[in-house]
């Protein structure tokens, strides 16, 4: 049996900053990062309709993306206002601080899968309860992409003007689909059901967790667009749409982005956060 966790609540709208520290980017900040070394970067954050921003960020030091490589990482807390904060924040972090200080693995593989278990060690150590928080990550290096993703967070790739989709969410329906698809329930029954977008899997979870990650690398183009998103960009803007605003650079884009769901007024707007960054 499935732990189901449902998203917060919705309540009014407000926006909030949370200045920078170390780290090159968390919770409500918005950074535009100069091109450095073949990648331009772009972001943005709003807290949406929802009372508390429980969505983080993050980017590893560009200062050492020539040696290192850049990693990205949005997550999307759960477990209602500020618990939902202090869960996402204290993955981003400790991904961060790992990637940044502790010497590289034999290969970006396992270096991902380090990086997700400080991730999900300091949500575990958190002191917190009945909560936790969705997590993506990405590591470009050399040209080359890896990732690992927890949750319903996304990772995409735009390539000639497609959208393509790296990771599988960890959410009921992709379960209710799969059941459909062995003929074990009906579509209309896999379709119509109500915890479809329930979560499964999440850093916080007592018990297994699901993972998906890339074993071999994704290489890179020059002109690709990277992204990573919470369900409060790609739950509620159209793709055509994103594609449509993707054309820009990434910070252009990332703004136009956020200009474009807070524009809707849609009341129940979840937080959102994204990333971009592209291969030039």
């Amino acid at each position: 049996m499935f732990k189901f966790f449902k998203k917060k609540s919705l309540t009014q709208t407000e926006s909030s900053t949370v200045p920078l520290d170390s780290f090159s980017a968390l919770a409500g900040a918005t950074v535009p990062v100069p091109k450095r070394g073949g990648i331009l970067i772009g972001n943005a954050q709003d807290i949406g309709a929802r009372k508390d921003q429980q969505d983080s960020f993050g980017l590893s030091d560009v200062e050492k993306m020539h040696t290192l490589g850049l990693l990205a990482v949005v997550a999307d807390g759960m477990g209602g206002l500020s618990n939902g904060a202090a869960y996402s924040k204290a993955a981003v972090q400790a991904a961060l601080q790992s990637f940044n200080t502790e010497p590289p693995e034999k290969n970006d593989e396992a270096t991902m899968l380090r990086i997700l278990k400080r991730a999900r060690e300091a949500v575990a150590n958190s002191g917190l309860t009945d909560g936790g928080t969705t997590f993506v990550a990405v590591l470009i290096r050399n040209q080359q992409l890896h990732f690992v993703s927890v949750g319903d967070s996304r990772i995409s790739l735009m390539r000639n003007g497609g959208l393509i989709q790296l990771n599988r969410e960890h959410v009921y329906g992709r379960e209710l689909d799969d059941l459909a698809l062995n003929g074990i329930l009906s579509e209309e029954e896999a379709t119509r059901d109500r915890q479809r977008a329930a979560i499964t899997s999440y850093l916080g979870k007592q018990d297994e967790i699901n993972v998906d990650r890339n074993i071999n690398a994704i290489p890179l183009f020059s002109g690709d667009k990277v992204l990573l998103m919470s369900d409060g960009v790609y739950g509620y803007l159209p793709e055509a749409e994103l594609v449509e605003l993707l054309r820009q650079k990434p910070m252009p884009a990332a703004e136009a982005i956020r200009n474009a769901l807070l524009a809707k007024k849609n009341p129940h707007q979840d937080n959102l956060t994204i990333i971009i960054m592209e291969i030039e």
